[in-house]
């Protein structure tokens, strides 16, 4: 090898060294600045905020945070409900300038204040500072801190300073509390039911009906744990009232009762129970499946619910029930369904029995009564206990810790967080005297619980 090839490589590996160099330098920059361009993202959502105020008093409130114009500004909806600042609202516009690498935000409200801040981050804390403001003949500094950020909650300070930051003093704390995301998606909709949710908490699926009830869609969310996105109608319904939808625990099923013809011909139109499969759960839904006999029948048979092993449980006003409506079970013998036979005396009655969650392990059923003795005015949501013979307890009502004086019906248990979801008409009675402005008035008519069914969940342990 001569001198001039030698010097050729030693200039070629350089020039790699320093491409290489400035590749690494680019891929850092571009990294730290797409991780600051995200320090409030933790913000977006709609939360309830509340503060103390004197005597004992708390000051409520709302702020709903979103992103726009392409997820590049944050744009910030702030309202106070109750407190001695009632009717006071303000938004602000905040965006990351990737040029300048610096948060900016702009706030204006509905008193006259209008601020400029710069955000920075220390430690865990996330903070919007303005610059030095004459204030009463001093030089004042205002910046608000968010802090003890958690994913449903964090605190929220504004603070001041006259020497430049050395002492700060606290002049108002907000603690925010993240409102429930499904409520958020569910709120959209005018009337909703039969919710269920994947084993990993991954999809979830609900029914979605008009004001009148005459037309039944089932819904489906995909996300993750209690944050949801990516809303549509569930490809196999939106032609035909479909509505309770349920998972099988390996996510490979998803069962749900429809008016839907079993083919062209049919020309008796009742409600069915029907399937889709998939073979993994990221593949789509097959086209739907009538489940057929001796399950389904000239009567409607509604609200599937499968145990571990297939077990099938349903309702269905049949004319051996023992009542009205009557729960169903049907036992599935590793090719097939059995005849189904109406559940015991336990659970069925003279009355509605409806809408029956069975546990993966059969060791428990929660479903619905209308207007029993022990009940508090309406549908409320009873449990009954398998013993190791197969029989089931006499039913107890869930409590008034679940139920109330209005219809609550359609269980379903994730047992994976414990989570009982159900749905009701329930109302929270408006104690107010009448109503002083348009906002109040209307956030009293939008409120969730304001008769219409909605989606409900509480934390749910068996004690038996």
């Amino acid at each position: 090898m001569n001198i001039v090839t030698l010097k050729l490589i030693l200039k070629m590996n350089f020039n790699l060294i320093i491409l290489i160099l400035l590749i690494h330098l680019s891929y850092s920059t571009s990294a730290q600045i797409q991780d600051t361009a995200k320090w409030f993202d933790f913000w977006l959502g709609e939360w309830e905020v509340s503060w103390q105020e004197g005597a004992g008093k708390t000051g409520k409130g709302t702020n709903t945070i979103r992103a726009t114009l392409d997820g590049k500004v944050i744009e910030e909806q702030f309202r106070i409900l109750e407190g001695q600042s009632k009717g006071f609202k303000g938004t602000s516009i905040s965006v990351f300038n990737p040029l300048l690498k610096v948060w900016h935000q702009a706030w204006a409200d509905n008193q006259g204040g209008y601020y400029d801040f710069i955000g920075s981050i220390e430690g865990d804390n996330r903070i919007f500072q303005t610059a030095p403001i004459e204030m009463g003949g001093k030089q004042v500094i205002l910046r608000m801190v968010f802090h003890n950020i958690k994913p449903d909650s964090f605190i929220w300070d504004w603070e001041s300073t006259e020497d430049e930051g050395n002492n700060w003093t606290l002049n108002w704390r907000i603690r925010y509390k993240r409102k429930s995301n499904l409520q958020t998606i569910i709120s959209r909709f005018p009337n909703v039911r039969d919710f269920c949710v994947s084993k990993k908490g991954t999809e979830a699926y609900f029914t979605s009906k008009n004001v009148d009830e005459s037309n039944a869609t089932i819904i489906k969310i995909a996300g993750y744990g209690k944050y949801w996105f990516k809303t549509k109608i569930a490809p196999f319904s939106g032609k035909y009232n479909d509505l309770e939808p349920f998972l099988t625990p390996d996510g490979l099923r998803l069962f749900f009762s429809s008016d839907r013809p079993i083919n062209a011909l049919d020309t008796v139109r009742d409600y069915d129970i029907w399937y889709v499969e998939r073979p993994h759960i990221d593949s789509v839904w097959s086209a739907p499946i009538n489940l057929g006999f001796p399950v389904n029948t000239l009567s409607d048979e509604f609200y599937p619910s499968l145990s571990a092993n297939n077990n099938l449980y349903f309702t269905c006003d049949c004319p051996n029930s023992k009542g009205k409506d009557d729960v169903y079970f049907s036992e599935w013998n590793g090719n097939s369904y059995m005849t189904p036979i109406s559940l015991s005396d336990s659970i069925n009655s003279v009355g509605y029995e409806y809408n029956a969650f069975i546990a993966p392990d059969e060791s428990y059923l929660i479903f619905g009564a209308y207007k029993r003795e022990d009940g508090y005015g309406s549908g409320d949501l009873y449990i009954s206990y398998r013993s190791d013979n197969g029989s089931w307890s006499n039913s107890e009502n869930l409590g008034m810790s679940i139920n109330s004086k209005w219809m609550d019906y359609c269980p379903f248990v994730d047992t994976r967080t414990h989570t009982l979801y159900f749905t009701s008409k329930r109302i929270k009675e408006n104690k107010r005297q009448g109503f002083d402005n348009i906002q109040l008035y209307l956030h009293e008519l939008n409120k969730y619980e304001n008769g219409m069914s909605r989606i409900y969940s509480i934390p749910f342990h068996i004690n038996k």
